[in-house]
């Protein structure tokens, strides 16, 4: 049901973006009262104080943390700690698409952009091209960013870049704000903050918001409004239940 009457979404205690991608037909639909979504980097203080590399947050006052400054901590943490020939202390752990999305955000571009209200594939974007090829630099030229560690390791294993970034065997891993209280086996410090600007977005540091709306079918009476065991009217555009959420959806912003 439309939830204009009822809710403000010009208010501030609301996320940014849920009037623009929660209207439908001139109507709020969705809303949200929290979003613990947003992406950056986390890093372990504890590694790149050992190392003697400088503190990303220093840099971001300097406004010197870029791609370039980046690739430099990545490459200086990259090393066999053990003199035994194999690499065991990585710049970066990573669930690779994540790593690739923020990449292209942080250098302004988008896969999808929006052609007079019709959505269209981004992908031939400079921007874009530009952020995929330094993101497959850092696998395959510079090979900073620990790569599968077997027949039966899982490339797209979130879990198991959790584990080699809380066990301190990696400097970077990407996350949204809410995996820092999940990350309780840890016993460095670690920080969270900004993705490294790219050549086209020197003006700022861009992440990814986002966020689930939630929604509510329109009630057949009063005394119906939030029993979630009764189906929608008939017609309901959003559903049969009496609660809902609609789509993620991904905002830009500094």
């Amino acid at each position: 049901m439309p939830i204009d009457d009822f809710f403000d979404s010009s208010d501030p205690k609301w996320p940014d973006g849920i009037e623009k991608y929660s209207t439908y037909k001139g109507h709020l639909y969705g809303f949200q009262s929290i979003n613990t979504y947003a992406s950056g980097l986390y890093f372990n203080k504890t590694l790149l104080e050992r190392e003697g590399l400088h503190n990303p947050y220093d840099l971001v006052e300097k406004g010197e943390w870029t791609w370039e400054k980046f690739l430099e901590i990545l490459n200086a943490v990259t090393k066999d700690t053990n003199g035994d020939g194999v690499i065991d202390q990585w710049g970066m752990v990573n669930v690779p698409n994540n790593l690739a999305r923020i990449f292209i955000h942080s250098n302004g571009g988008s896969l999808l952009k929006d052609n007079n209200g019709k959505i269209e594939f981004n992908a031939d974007d400079p921007k874009v091209i530009e952020a995929l090829d330094f993101y497959r630099s850092l696998y395959q030229e510079h090979k900073v960013i620990m790569p599968p560690r077997g027949a039966s390791y899982d490339f797209n294993d979130y879990n198991d870049s959790q584990t080699v970034f809380a066990a301190g065997q990696a400097a970077f891993v990407t996350g949204e704000l809410w995996e820092g209280s999940q990350r309780t086996a840890m016993t460095v410090e670690q920080g969270f903050f900004y993705f490294p600007k790219g050549p086209q977005r020197m003006d700022r540091w861009q992440g990814a918001l986002k966020t689930t709306s939630l929604t509510i079918s329109q009630p057949t009476s009063y005394n119906d409004f939030g029993n979630s065991n009764r189906t929608a009217p008939k017609g309901s555009e959003w559903g049969k239940k009496d609660r809902h959420s609609i789509p993620t959806f991904i905002i830009c912003r500094p």
